[in-house]
């Protein structure tokens, strides 16, 4: 028995067909191609995550010509003070303080470098018979390694009410959990009765499948949809 037969389950009979698509019924290519567009935006976001977490542990690297301009505006508001000229001195900290501000952003196009924030700490060091202590500068980030989040692949799994083929196309629905409900309180009377079809699917969608690759995964699912 192959992989794909394992993970399908058919229950008593065969679904019942319909001449028309009711609302509840979903395109079964479309749904597993918009499982997977759902997984990648979630990685997408999650990428986000990463970045603000990154910057926990690095700060961005100020560009050389900047801070060649705020070392000479520096030098300038020093000898405007020593002047005693406190009117020119305030017009260049607030052009100061923009140049600062601009520190943390970068131009258009261009890429923003970073740089790993440090940490310093004492350990003891043996040395000739006698202890003493070093200084220790290191990466902050060398203390808590980064663990990137990332969904490397989702299980679907659902019940299907229904199946039905329209052309080259097959449309599925989804079992809802108050049929689910009513079918248990039927399965539990003493006097048997026959429940409404229904099949239980179960695939694996991965992030990084081509799009070929899921092409094959649907196309493999749909006859095997369409032979029920």
């Amino acid at each position: 028995m192959s992989f794909f037969n394992e993970i399908f389950r058919f229950f008593s009979g065969k679904t019942e067909k319909k001449q028309t698509l009711h609302k509840s019924d979903i395109k079964f290519s479309a749904l597993i191609k918009s499982i997977q567009h759902n997984i990648i935006e979630a990685n997408q976001s999650l990428e986000c995550v990463g970045i603000k977490y990154i910057e926990q542990f690095f700060d961005k690297e100020p560009e050389p010509n900047r801070v060649k301009v705020i070392n000479h505006k520096f030098q300038a508001i020093e000898k405007v003070l020593d002047a005693g000229d406190a009117r020119t001195a305030n017009k260049l900290l607030l052009d100061l303080k923009a140049d600062v501000n601009a520190l943390n952003s970068s131009g258009a196009g261009k890429a923003t470098n970073y740089r790993p924030k440090m940490t310093s700490f004492e350990i003891p060091v043996l040395k000739n018979g006698v202890w003493t202590a070093k200084v220790m500068t290191i990466p902050l980030l060398a203390l808590s390694p980064v663990s990137m989040p990332k969904i490397k692949e989702l299980t679907f799994t659902s019940t299907l009410q229904n199946i039905q083929h329209e052309g080259d196309d097959v449309y599925v629905r989804l079992l809802q959990d108050g049929h689910a409900a009513n079918n248990s309180k039927k399965k539990s009377k003493k006097k048997k009765v026959k429940s409404e079809n229904v099949t239980e699917i179960k695939i694996l969608i991965s992030p990084e499948q081509s799009k070929a690759e899921l092409n094959d995964v649907i196309t493999h699912y749909e006859q095997l949809l369409r032979s029920n």
